[in-house]
Order: structure tokens, then C-alpha cells, then sequence
């Protein structure tokens, strides 16, 4: 196994990374064993988010519905999975989607922040992540609430970096202007979908990377096919690739290159 560094910090990850969205894998067991099988290739890079869970499902997830039970499932396989190798891993984690139907279940505001960082932790059995991440950009919330109640999780020693996932580039700079306002430790890597069918990131996030901007980088991660379902016609291989984003597949856990994040330089 090779490993570089995460974005623009030091810490040091295998170019393959294990996430653990599960979806359409209910099987918790079998999910634990290829945490371990990935562990003994040399993976130590694992994605997780609060809003995961085996067998879950895309579409209820973001609505909000049945999650309030089954979101934060997969943190709590990966929290097993990892008993007595915790050191020897970084864990990312994620924050905003809707972890059930309350109306501050949801969102990037500090109350949601802070009880859900204490709500992952415990799940995964550990006294930090890595890397967390805001998951999505939330309009409803100030940004600067938002990296204020990040920091705050960082100062608190439950964070070791922080992140953003489905940022625009725009956001990105802004994210950083406010956390070099603020004297906060500032993202070190962005998670955006990258695909033959979504190619956005080339308009604008792609030339925010180009020079004079230091230790930049990008690559991808490989969705497996979907199978084939009786009714339709068999789904050719996909040839698309995301950077830190979800697999295309709903059938298996996603694996995906470490060297894939967007590292956010000072601004």
C-alpha cells in the first residue's frame, strides 16, 4: 500500500480509502469483516458520515424519514470494527444531513454541530475524528456559525482537521476568508462528486486548484457497476469517477483514493 498526505495537512493516508455508506449491505457482520480484510491490505483511511446506516437508502435519508432509528449505524460497525486499532487509522466524519424529523435534526448551525460530534463519538467508540466534515452548505445557517462551532470541535480535541463536502468553489473561498478572519484552523480538503454526467467541478473548483496555489491535487474514486436487476436490461460497467463523493452503486461500500481531495490552501 502506498500512502500520502491528506490534502494540505501532514497526516499521512493509503491512496485507497474504505467508506462505509453500506448501502444495500444490511449485513452488519459481513460489513465489520471487510473493515478487517481492508485493515490487513493496509487501508487506514475510513469514510463514514452520522447520516449512514446498512441497507439505508438515498432518498429517505435526505427527506428524513426513518432516520431518526437507523442513521448512525455505520458508525456504529466501524466503531466495532476498529475496537483495539484505533490509533492506527484516520477517520472521517460528516455532518448536516437530516438524522431525523425534528427541526434541528438537520442543518450546519452550532446546536446541530455540537450534539452531533458527541452523538458520532460515542457510536464510534472513539474520543475524536480525524477529519470532519460539513456535508453539505447550508443556506439557512450563517457560515461563519458554522466554522466558529467547527473550530470549536477542533479546540475541544474531537476533531483533529476539518472539511467540506459539496462545497462550490465560491464557498470554499469564503470558508477560508472567514476562518483566517477568525484566526480558526482553516479546511484542508473539499469532497465534491466528479463524473462523465456531473462535471461541474471543471468550470469552477478545477481552476481554483491550477497554480500559484501550493500542494494541490486531485484523483478519483471508482463506483462499482450496478447489478443487473431481472426486470431491466444488464447496466453496463460505469466509467465514472468522484472525488470524496458517494459511489454510484447502491449494492457496495465505495472505495476511494486518498489522493482524490481537493486540499484547500490559506487563503
Amino acid at each position: 500500500m502506498e500512502y500520502v498526505r491528506f490534502g494540505s495537512a501532514g497526516v499521512k493516508v493509503s491512496r485507497i480509502a474504505l467508506g462505509t455508506s453500506l448501502r444495500g449491505q444490511a449485513d452488519e457482520a459481513a460489513a465489520e469483516r471487510m473493515v478487517h480484510r481492508a485493515l490487513d491490505r493496509g487501508v487506514n483511511l475510513f469514510d463514514c458520515a452520522n447520516v449512514y446506516s446498512p441497507g439505508g437508502d438515498r432518498a429517505s435519508r435526505e427527506a428524513g424519514v426513518a432516520y431518526a432509528v437507523n442513521a448512525g449505524r455505520s458508525e456504529e460497525v466501524l466503531g466495532r470494527a476498529l475496537k483495539g486499532r484505533r490509533d492506527d487509522v484516520v477517520i472521517t466524519c460528516k455532518v448536516y444531513q437530516p438524522v431525523g424529523p425534528g427541526p434541528n435534526d438537520s442543518g450546519a448551525s452550532r446546536y446541530h454541530i455540537l450534539r452531533e460530534i458527541e452523538r458520532s463519538l460515542r457510536r464510534l467508540q472513539t474520543d475524536h475524528v480525524d477529519v470532519y466534515f460539513l456535508h453539505r452548505f447550508d443556506p439557512e445557517t450563517p457560515l461563519e456559525e458554522s466554522l466558529r462551532a467547527m473550530e470549536a470541535v477542533v479546540q475541544q480535541g474531537k476533531a483533529r482537521y476539518i472539511g467540506v463536502s459539496q462545497y462550490q468553489a465560491w464557498q470554499v473561498m469564503r470558508a477560508l476568508g472567514i476562518q483566517e478572519r477568525i484566526n480558526a484552523a482553516p479546511l484542508i480538503t473539499v469532497q465534491n462528486p466528479y463524473s462523465l454526467l456531473d462535471r461541474r467541478l471543471e468550470a469552477e473548483m478545477l481552476p481554483l486548484l491550477a497554480p500559484p496555489w501550493p500542494r494541490w491535487g486531485c484523483g478519483g474514486c471508482s463506483p462499482t457497476p450496478r447489478s443487473p436487476r431481472p426486470s431491466r436490461a444488464p447496466t453496463p460497467p460505469s466509467s465514472s469517477t468522484r472525488t470524496w463523493a458517494r459511489s454510484a452503486s447502491p449494492s457496495r461500500p465505495r472505495t476511494c483514493s486518498a489522493s482524490t481531495t481537493f486540499p484547500a490552501a490559506s487563503a
